[in-house]
């Protein structure tokens, strides 16, 4: 995570680990769409490849009277919903710290999505690898701006104090730099955003991004 302080406000922007292979896994089980806010495919995008197990061997053994197999697209439907109950508490966590929950091999914190944990159990190692290598080159171009020079939300933050002749208001926010196939914003909750990687390592349109964000804020 990288932090930019100023006097009366915060900024912080990372790329979490958890938050990039819920997306992996997303792409990987075909679920678009799916979620709030409504993310584009990863870059670099995959193929869906994974088919969702069924649950009537288990509920037959937890009840023996007959009842209809989930059928495919049912199944596919019951992913959707785990998976988004999972995407809302990676992004908009609360207030204590967020625990990780991903613990190989059974997930069971996951026992409640059994669908989602059946996803996790078969793609998790490849999940993993590819959200690790995400991360990496977030961190990469983090330090790389550091090198430039490139102080971007700070800039756009000493310009408003400029124009508006005082120090900015207290604000706090929280930056996600996910790598998706778009150059956009999207606005998750009141101190919360997400920004693609694509926008963020261009610095100029990224601070024209954010000029009416800070704009607000401050």
């Amino acid at each position: 995570m990288w932090r930019t302080p100023g006097k009366t406000w915060r900024v912080a922007e990372d790329s979490p680990t958890d938050v990039l292979i819920a997306l992996y896994l997303r792409d990987a089980a075909g679920l678009l769409p799916a979620g709030t806010p409504l993310l584009p495919p990863i870059e670099p995008p995959i193929a869906p490849t994974f088919v969702p197990h069924s649950s009537f061997a288990l509920n037959a053994a937890r009840d023996p009277r007959p009842s209809p197999e989930p059928g495919p697209q049912e199944r596919v439907d019951a992913l959707r919903r785990e998976w988004e109950a999972w995407w809302q508490r990676l992004v908009r966590p609360p207030s204590y710290p967020k625990l990780w929950d991903l613990e190989p091999p059974g997930f069971d914190a996951f026992a409640g999505s059994p669908e989602l944990q059946q996803l996790l159990k078969e793609r998790f190692r490849d999940a993993r690898r590819w959200a690790g290598a995400r991360h990496e080159e977030f961190g990469d171009a983090a330090v790389e701006r550091i090198h430039r020079g490139d102080h971007d939300v700070n800039a756009v933050v000493v310009a408003r104090e400029r124009e508006l002749g005082r120090r900015a208001e207290p604000f706090h926010l929280d930056v996600l730099v996910l790598p998706v196939a778009d150059r956009d914003i999207w606005i998750i909750g009141p101190s919360s955003i997400v920004v693609s990687t694509r926008l963020r390592n261009d610095s100029a349109g990224f601070r024209e991004a954010m000029t009416p964000l800070v704009h607000a804020l401050a």
